[in-house]
């Protein structure tokens, strides 16, 4: 009963008070399904659009963290991806890596090669990963794909022990002569799909038993 209450207590807050920011800060919620929101931002002097994906996930964050940091696994929750692999690791939290998309038509396929930067502060239930992309010599130009460019962040707070509040923004240059107006329609999926299958990844028992051994969480216990 008491589990109850503070995740009901943490949904009304986060519904009554942090939604309303996306408004504030320029975003306009252009899709509300399935528990996800996406909204929608105008980029000053570009021609692409930036995403932002909100939910609420029914995992402690702990579990969402070691999501994250397994990056060959991103093809089994990210839209698209094909491949995914680390270039160079400075830690744990911290790496280059390089990823590959095959995007529908129109679209050809698509690469890039990003820098995550990870601040993962349990204690105070707020977390931060931002990436971006960076050039590598070890990474040069495949003529087989087009070189996209981006940045975005993954944003996840604690709202019990058992909730996340999740949130992905991106923003993305697909790079190649593809219509603004083509990338801004199907852009919508990169963030709904992406976040709706980190939803599934946490429910992965190799994730819980990777935040249990090295943070002592309690989930998915009877």
């Amino acid at each position: 009963m008491k589990r109850c209450l503070i995740n009901f207590l943490g949904i009304f807050i986060i519904a009554g008070c942090l939604f309303p920011l996306s408004a504030d800060e320029g975003w306009e919620l252009a899709k509300d399904s399935e528990g996800i929101k996406v909204y929608t931002r105008d980029v000053e002097g570009g021609s692409f659009e930036e995403y932002r994906a909100v939910t609420i996930i029914n995992a402690p964050m702990e579990v969402i963290g070691e999501v994250l940091k397994d990056v060959p696994a991103e093809p089994e929750w990210m839209y698209r991806c094909e491949q995914a692999r680390f270039v160079k690791k400075f830690d744990d939290s911290n790496f280059i890596f390089y990823n590959i998309w095959d995007f529908p038509f129109p679209a050809d396929t698509r690469d890039a090669v990003l820098e995550a930067r990870t601040v993962l502060d349990y204690k105070n239930g707020k977390c931060i990963s931002k990436f971006w992309s960076v050039e590598d010599p070890s990474m040069p130009i495949n003529k087989k794909y087009v070189r996209m460019t981006i940045k975005g962040k993954w944003d996840f707070k604690r709202i019990s022990p058992e909730m996340t509040l999740f949130i992905y923004e991106n923003n993305i240059n697909p790079g190649g002569t593809l219509p603004a107006f083509i990338v801004n329609i199907f852009g919508l999926r990169i963030p709904f799909d992406t976040v709706k299958g980190m939803r599934e990844m946490v429910k992965k028992e190799k994730y819980i038993k990777a935040a249990k051994e090295k943070y002592g969480i309690e989930f998915g216990e009877n």
